[in-house]
């Protein structure tokens, strides 16, 4: 049998821990890890904002780290108290400034998190990012007193990664197939000797499986343009919103200014706009006779979408509904600007969301190492829905004796290609 130890600023209290008190949250992403638990009469008074470590035999072995936020105390005999004491994990530490930066495209999220740690984090607290593996080129971000815990949700939302800070107080950054493997698999074995309650639920009312990828715009090539002279037409509509304009008559180059900002004084021989999208002569150019050709070249800016299919995923639907089988899904982000980021983009929402999303969980009892983030793989004979999982969460109860017990939450969308 393990055994549980309480260290608070340092000090073990592990003999004035009030027995099955020891609850402990330990969730990926969105929330801070945290914990609470209570002592009775301990030689020293907690405060609010001391450390908090808690692990099992040795200290490589930690179940959280964090510090005291709330205490309530509440008295237990003449001179004799109860202290509650309610913990969050490290990211209040991380959060105590506030991030001001943009930070450009192509950066990639092991130099943004570090920018973030070097210059927006108190050096004295010691972060790292030392498990920030992945490592795709990221898109613009600009983050305006933002805490630095917001940075990184937006980040990983964004590219439907995870984070967290662990209890060393590094980040893990990762996809979700790069987790740390969970201490065991559910199979027909540990179903039988280990497992307890286990449980799932799919759901396919979130499948989209044709994605749409709106991005900013991009600058076009070159692009010709000819018209043919009527001897009395002087303005002519451009097709785009345009830059990079030159011109030429009857093959002879002819002197371009931009309405409202070159004067029409003689100097140049025909104007354009590019919002109202015209081009014009001049006050004092003639009319291009009758047959000769107008010849433009110019650039304009275009939107930038791609499409991801998963056409399993629609035949699959199609064979139980009929038709198509296709769920449409729009993705908007006008800071994409790079292709190869948007297809990224409408892979990742595919890979969560072409399938049934499948949630369950668990229980097991004095079974260390369970953690969320990490992947967790399902292997029953006949189950339709094996696989790898992500765990979500793990709560943490102890029942005296050091005996604890982990409901573990996971979750995935089921991918049949």
């Amino acid at each position: 049998m393990s055994t549980v130890y309480f260290l608070v600023n340092s000090e073990d209290v592990s003999n004035y821990e009030e027995k099955e008190s020891l609850t402990i949250y330990n969730r990926k992403t969105t929330n801070s890890h945290t914990a609470s638990f209570a002592l009775i009469d301990p030689p020293n008074e907690p405060v609010e904002g001391y450390e908090v470590i808690i692990y099992m035999d040795n200290t490589t072995q930690k179940l959280f780290a964090g510090i005291i936020v709330a205490i309530e105390r509440a008295t237990v005999a003449t001179g004799k108290y109860r202290y509650t004491l309610s913990c969050i994990g490290y990211q209040r530490l991380f959060d105590r400034y506030l991030v001001t930066e943009d930070y450009s495209a192509g950066e990639t999220h092991q130099e943004i998190i570090s920018h973030i740690i070097a210059n927006f984090t108190d050096p004295a607290m010691g972060f790292t990012a030392n498990n920030v593996t992945y490592s795709m080129a990221t898109t613009q971000y600009k983050f305006n007193y933002r805490y630095p815990s917001d940075c990184l949700r937006e980040m990983a939302e964004s590219e439907s990664c995870s984070w967290y800070i662990d209890e060393d107080k590094d980040i893990h950054f990762f996809n979700i197939d790069e987790g740390a493997t969970a201490p065991l698999e559910i199979n027909d074995t540990t179903l039988s000797t280990v497992i307890e309650q286990f449980r799932v639920r799919s759901d396919y009312s979130q499948v989209r499986n044709r994605i749409y990828v709106k991005g900013g715009k991009a600058i076009s090539s070159p692009t010709t343009i000819t018209w043919t002279g009527t001897g009395t037409q002087k303005i002519w509509t451009l097709p785009y919103n345009c830059q990079d304009v030159t011109l030429t008559v009857g093959g002879v180059a002819k002197t371009l200014g931009r309405e409202f900002v070159d004067s029409d004084d003689g100097t140049k021989d025909y104007f354009y706009n590019p919002y109202d999208r015209t081009l014009f002569c001049a006050t004092a150019e003639a009319a291009p006779g009758n047959g000769v050709a107008i010849v433009v070249s110019l650039k304009y800016w275009y939107p930038l979408i791609v499409r991801a299919d998963s056409n399993a995923s629609q035949d699959s639907i199609a064979a139980i509904e009929g038709g198509t089988g296709v769920y449409e899904y729009l993705i908007q982000n006008s800071s994409y600007q790079f292709r190869e980021i948007m297809n990224h983009a409408g892979g990742r929402e595919l890979a969560l969301h072409a399938w049934p999303l499948v949630e369950g969980s668990f229980m097991v009892t004095d079974y260390y190492g369970f953690k969320a983030g990490q992947t967790l793989t399902i292997n029953i004979t006949g189950f339709r829905f094996n696989g790898t999982y992500q765990i979500e969460s793990v709560q943490i109860n102890s029942y005296g004796n050091s005996i604890l017990s982990y409901l573990v939450n996971f979750l995935r969308a089921y991918n049949a290609e």
